[in-house]
């Protein structure tokens, strides 16, 4: 059971890593939102599926992280960075800070209601 934010977002982390997709989204709510870049939020489980998918296909490594939790919600953020090759061979460089609101459930355990890998960036390119 994830009965704590943390573990929660531990989950995910792993099972991204190790391309399962089930279990990543079995960590957020059936209607949770995404946030795909400034002004693009998906709602709900294809938009999550879609997203998981996406992120699948990056060398994520999240170094920093805490949670802020206050009875039923949680504030979940991290500083993440991401190195790939892009079709001409040319090295990108991702990376941002994280800001994930989670909800407690019924039965004790957190799930993802917001997910934001973007953090407070997407206003920077929305202003």
């Amino acid at each position: 059971m994830k009965d704590t934010p943390l573990h929660t977002m531990l989950t995910l982390v792993e099972a991204r890593k190790h391309g399962d997709i089930e279990t990543a989204l079995g960590c957020y709510e059936d209607e949770a939102s995404i946030v795909f870049g400034p002004g693009k939020i998906g709602v709900g489980q294809q938009a999550l599926r879609d997203f998981i998918q996406f992120a699948m296909s990056l060398p994520v490594v999240f170094t920093t992280r805490d949670v802020i939790e206050s009875d039923t919600i949680a504030l979940h953020y991290s500083a993440w960075t991401s190195s790939s090759v892009d079709e001409a061979g040319q090295a990108q460089e991702l990376g941002g800070i994280t800001t994930d609101v989670l909800r407690k459930q019924a039965d004790g355990s957190w799930l993802i209601a917001i997910d934001n890998a973007w953090g407070v960036s997407v206003l920077e390119k929305t202003s």
